[in-house]
């Protein structure tokens, strides 16, 4: 159990090491700052998000084989990060539909996840609140920032 927690301190520590690149003041002492600032509040709030979801599906699912649903919970929230929010809502700027689209489209990935690796999967109502709920704490987290 100790192992496994250092494994995530150590996973947690390179989620923040790319907003602390870009914020090194090495031509200019602030402005790296913000863009530092906001790549690290975007990869805590993805983090909080898979730490949120993954438990939930554990839980729910009663899932004994941990690491495959962390990780695929983890790619599918980059995947719909850098699909919609990256490349999607800057030339939209409709936030509330890309949120609504991100929620769905990963609210489908969970079923998918679960379906494959439990005896117990979720039903989709589940997925949807599962989804919903993750989505509203990184949202929440992001736009507070």
């Amino acid at each position: 159990m100790k192992h496994a927690r250092l494994r995530f301190a150590l996973l947690a520590l390179l989620l923040f090491l790319p907003g602390t690149l870009a914020a090194n003041p090495v031509s200019d002492p602030t402005g790296g700052l913000v863009k530092g600032f906001g790549i690290a509040v975007v990869a805590f709030a993805l983090a909080a998000e898979v730490i949120l979801t993954s438990t939930v599906v554990i839980w729910l699912c009663r899932i004994g084989d941990r690491p495959p649903l962390v990780v695929s919970i983890a790619l599918l929230n980059l995947l719909s990060y850098t699909i919609f929010i990256r490349m999607i809502y800057p030339r939209t700027g409709m936030i509330l539909l890309i949120e609504l689209l991100i929620w769905i489209v990963e609210a489908f990935g969970m079923l998918v996840i679960s379906h494959r690796l439990s005896d117990k999967p979720l039903s989709p109502k589940r997925a949807l609140a599962i989804s919903c709920t993750g989505n509203l704490l990184s949202f929440l987290i992001g736009y507070g920032a």
